[in-house]
């Protein structure tokens, strides 16, 4: 679930992969995502579409992270 800054909602699904990498730089994992909207609320309730996400961190938090999204709202 993503809250946005209006108090609606999207929600989705995702598969995804963990993995731990050599330290470098000061990172230590990489986390990559695939998913799809299941729906939403507001004005988010007809979404559809995909996403793609790559998290890269250091110890318990986060270095950078993309996000890629692609949806369509009926």
């Amino acid at each position: 679930v993503v809250t946005h800054q209006n108090g609606d909602q999207t929600f989705f699904e995702y598969d995804g992969s963990w993995k731990w990498a050599l330290p470098k730089d000061g990172i230590s994992w990489i986390s990559e995502s695939k998913g799809r909207f299941t729906g939403g609320t507001g004005k988010f309730e007809r979404i559809s579409g995909t996403i793609s996400v790559k998290v890269v961190g250091r110890g318990q938090s986060y270095v950078s992270s993309n996000w890629e999204v692609e949806y369509e709202i009926k």
